[in-house]
């Protein structure tokens, strides 16, 4: 039974290991053994091993994630050329790019739930041909990247806000703010200077209370409810 099979039949013991790969438990880095024919996997037909270049314990968890895990980017059963991987239609990358760009990564650090790994589900990592998108493994396609969330956009956060996008950002001038020609920039609006210059002089000269006519406002607040 091989790797990809043994997980189909929710061996526990596969579970374990192959969640115990994706966290990086030191003792799996390296197996110092050959792996390709591991778990009874070896094809008669192929003769002492089965040639598969994902079975590399010079690749730090190469061998255990070869023998604990199946590969979501590449169900083949052997791989000797990683072409074949890619050009493969059950390649989650495949629909979604050109020949020359469907290259999948399985990138352990992104896969270290538990429940996800008895579920079958993965995450992988593909290349988008679209600029400003990024591979959703939870869709199965390119998806907009949101620069105003991610904090990679290039607006100034004192003067502008953020707009995303499809496949990039603007920036726009905040409220009080409008966009100079001259300058290129967004400055403060001369109609809002001129409102709150009026504001603070209303203020100034509107009579101040005194503590007693403040007491007796509320008094009287207090007297009407009543």
């Amino acid at each position: 039974m091989c790797p990809i099979e043994r997980f189909q039949w929710r061996v526990t013991a596969s579970y374990y290991m192959c969640w115990y790969t994706m966290k990086s438990e030191p003792a799996l880095e390296h197996l110092s053994d050959k792996c390709d024919n591991f778990a009874a996997c070896l094809d008669p037909y192929l003769g002492p091993n089965n040639a598969d270049n994902r079975a590399d314990d010079a690749t730090p968890y190469g061998c255990a994630l070869y023998s604990f895990c199946p590969d979501p980017c590449c169900p083949i059963k052997h791989l000797t050329r990683p072409e074949n991987c890619w050009n493969n239609r059950d390649n989650p990358c495949f629909g979604a790019n050109p020949a020359g760009q469907r290259e999948c990564v399985v990138n352990r650090s992104q896969n270290i739930d538990f429940t996800d790994i008895i579920l079958n589900r993965w995450n992988v990592s593909c290349s988008c041909p679209q600029k400003g998108f990024e591979w959703s493994s939870f869709y199965g396609l390119c998806v907009d990247v949101d620069e105003c969330v991610t904090a990679t956009h290039t607006c100034n956060p004192e003067r502008e806000v953020c707009l995303n996008l499809p496949g990039g950002f603007k920036c726009a001038c905040k409220w009080g703010h409008t966009f100079s020609a001259k300058t290129r920039n967004c400055t403060p609006s001369d109609a809002l200077t001129h409102l709150i210059l009026q504001e603070e002089e209303a203020e100034e000269e509107a009579p101040k209370e005194t503590l007693w006519e403040k007491f007796v406002k509320v008094f009287k607040g207090f007297a009407i409810g009543d």
